[in-house]
């Protein structure tokens, strides 16, 4: 069986472009989930029906991190496998992969589920939106199946080189979500609680399309896995990969939800206006993103088959593109600023928070993301997902949640401490990533991480 699309061969940046456009469109389409159920339910029920979309959110997109990890992680297997032509193996990580999605989704929702409640206590979520935020959140965690099936399908698509069915997905997920929260938000008056049950409607409807396009798309071969458990050793393997990957996005989110345990001592206007700030930032990051599962994909191809050349060259045109692309949105955020915020939040003093989230944390900052980012990426794809964890760890819980702390609390400098340090955040990651790929000899792993390639 051939691979849809060889990232092996053939003009790097032409290709980087088309298997990363359809990845940021994408992603801006994920963040319709976010933004629908914010616009809409800020526009119905106001600053605390944002608050409670804010914290339940955040709570919900830690969760839903972990499967994102897992299924990113695990298909650098996958693509290792398809770039070298093994039909069987790549077959037997495909099974493996969803598999074990299925098992970790289930412990995960029911998990998620029972802690919901001391979570969000623990977060200092405001007495009067409690109930509110955590019948919001407990919906959204209870699809957490639908969401990381999603998340796993679409990264093995996109690991065998095919970005355009990821989109597609994502397309008429988005479309459902933003069509239901209209009508059971808007129409049936349910606020937020409806808004979470469009988010999980729109997810469910996606994913049974996701596994027959999966299976219409020939990746399993002729010969089928008639056992219901993979092997032992494929387990191994897969969890090898898998979990790290896992790890690194659950401690990045899990720096942004204490984030937001610490936003609200100060009140539901901060919280409401940081969580619409943050959704504006992270829509400016999605071409980062997008660009850097490119990278991801391509590097765990190309050096699954020994260039070491084309992968630096990889890692050079993802970093100046990126670049590109993320200082022109990070202008336009800058000049738009006070009317978007005021789309959310007409007539409020919050609106004037939110501005200021995102003059500090849209800006300068964000090239240094840029670095952070398309380097990590790399070392996923190049095996060393051990490396993207230690970054995420600095990144989160080091520069983030300690220096924001310290500068919120003992420099008195309240949530603009806050905002300085997630601002401050990805300095120190960039560098380290920038010393990884100069000094270390990361090509001596093979992105599946059990081969070894000579320069």
């Amino acid at each position: 069986m051939n691979i849809p699309c060889d990232m092996t061969k053939g003009p790097v940046v032409r290709q980087m472009l088309s298997v990363s456009l359809p990845l940021i469109g994408m992603h801006v389409l994920q963040l319709c989930y976010g933004v629908a159920d914010m616009l809409i339910v800020s526009r119905v029920t106001g600053e605390e029906g944002a608050a409670v979309v804010g914290n339940g959110s955040m709570v919900a997109f830690f969760v839903a991190s972990l499967g994102m990890g897992f299924g990113t992680g695990g298909a650098v297997l996958i693509g290792g496998h398809a770039a070298r032509g093994e039909v069987f193996e790549q077959s037997e990580a495909v099974f493996t992969l969803i598999w074990l999605t299925v098992l970790f989704s289930t412990l995960v929702s029911v998990v998620s589920c029972v802690l919901t409640e001391p979570v969000l206590s623990l977060l200092g979520v405001p007495g009067r939106i409690l109930p509110e935020t955590l019948a919001y959140t407990r919906i959204l965690c209870s699809g957490t199946v639908f969401v990381f099936g999603l998340h796993t399908v679409c990264a093995v698509l996109r690991a065998l080189g095919n970005a355009a069915l990821p989109l597609v997905l994502t397309t008429l997920s988005a479309a459902a979500n933003i069509l239901l929260d209209i009508v059971i938000v808007v129409f049936l008056h349910k606020g937020t609680a409806g808004a979470a049950v469009a988010t999980l409607l729109a997810q469910a409807a996606a994913l049974i399309p996701a596994f027959w396009l999966l299976r219409a798309g020939n990746v399993f071969p002729e010969r089928s896995f008639p056992r219901f458990f993979p092997s032992r050793r494929s387990v191994s393997t897969m969890l090898s990969v898998a979990l790290p990957a896992s790890a690194q996005m659950a401690v990045v989110n899990l720096s942004f939800l204490i984030v937001t345990g610490m936003l609200n001592a100060y009140g539901i206007a901060v919280v409401a206006a940081t969580g619409i700030g943050l959704k504006i930032n992270t829509l400016a990051g999605m071409p980062c993103w997008g660009i850097g599962q490119a990278v991801t994909a391509m590097t765990a191809q190309t050096l699954a088959v020994g260039d070491v050349k084309r992968v630096r060259y990889i890692v050079r045109a993802a970093f100046w593109l990126n670049v590109g692309i993320t200082s022109l949105l990070v202008l336009v955020v800058q000049a738009s600023a006070e009317v978007v915020m005021a789309c959310f939040l007409p007539s409020s003093s919050a609106a004037g928070i939110g501005v200021r989230y995102l003059r500090l944390c849209c800006s300068v900052n964000s090239l240094f993301y840029v670095t952070m980012y398309v380097l990590d990426s790399f070392a996923i794809g190049a095996g060393h997902a051990e490396f993207a964890f230690f970054n995420a760890v600095i990144e989160a819980l080091v520069i983030r949640v300690l220096l924001s702390w310290l500068l919120a609390e003992s420099f008195g400098m309240g949530y603009m401490g806050l905002y300085v340090g997630q601002a401050l955040s990805p300095l120190l990651p960039a560098v380290f990533g920038a010393l990884f790929y100069a000094r270390g000899r990361w090509w001596e792993r093979r992105g599946a991480g059990d081969r070894h390639v000579s320069v």
